[in-house]
């Protein structure tokens, strides 16, 4: 069992009232109840507050997220995980509509916190944990304005965690995804959306 998340959002479209334009606000928490043995769980609540958004023009649709993930440090293997920041982007293209849509995003944590853990090695004198991913998407309705969506997306880490380690040539500084980033990411997505349908009395 992993933490139960819980969160909340306003949207500030209608506000806004600018065509195309999207604005939500949002804060969602983690609740430390998930197995400790299982690695599923976190130390303490986690809080993410979270801004999101969202232009589109045409057949193309942009989206960017900021945010942050505030949680108590924890300290592994030489790496301390503690507060984070939160951004992605993306961008979708109808190549044809209802049949092909695609799309590419990149997202990362970027660290708001020294990560050099307590165990780390003594010729290690930094730390960087950056998880971060990109990820290239194809969408599909099936040729209808229906309730279903098929989506195939894959992608991988982006090699922006690094340590720098002493030596007898000086400062050398070394770059990898670091861990929490996969070194291969698939998805497979069949949506189920049913839409009511508009009714009008007599």
């Amino acid at each position: 069992m992993r933490d139960p998340r819980l969160g909340i959002a306003y949207s500030l479209d209608e506000a806004i009232a600018v065509s195309g334009f999207g604005l939500r606000l949002g804060l969602d928490a983690t609740v430390p109840l998930g197995d400790r043995d299982a690695f599923a769980t976190e130390r303490s609540f986690v809080v993410m507050p979270n801004v999101t958004f969202r232009l589109q023009r045409g057949a193309w649709t942009l989206g960017a997220e900021l945010g942050a993930r505030l949680r108590q440090a924890v300290d592994f293997a030489g790496v301390e995980l503690g507060n984070q920041g939160f951004v992605a982007l993306g961008v979708a293209g109808a190549v044809l509509p209802n049949w092909l849509t695609l799309s590419a995003e990149v997202f990362g944590l970027p660290p708001l916190s020294e990560n050099r853990g307590s165990a780390a090695s003594p010729g290690v004198t930094n730390v960087r944990l950056f998880p971060a991913e990109w990820l290239l998407g194809a969408h599909s309705s099936l040729g209808s304005h229906g309730p279903w969506t098929l989506t195939v997306a894959a992608g991988s880490g982006i090699p922006l965690s690094s340590e720098t380690r002493e030596s007898s040539n000086g400062p050398q500084t070394s770059y990898f995804t670091g861990m929490t980033t996969p070194d291969f990411r698939s998805l497979l997505v069949v949506r189920f959306a049913p839409q009511e349908r508009a009714s009008s009395i007599r």
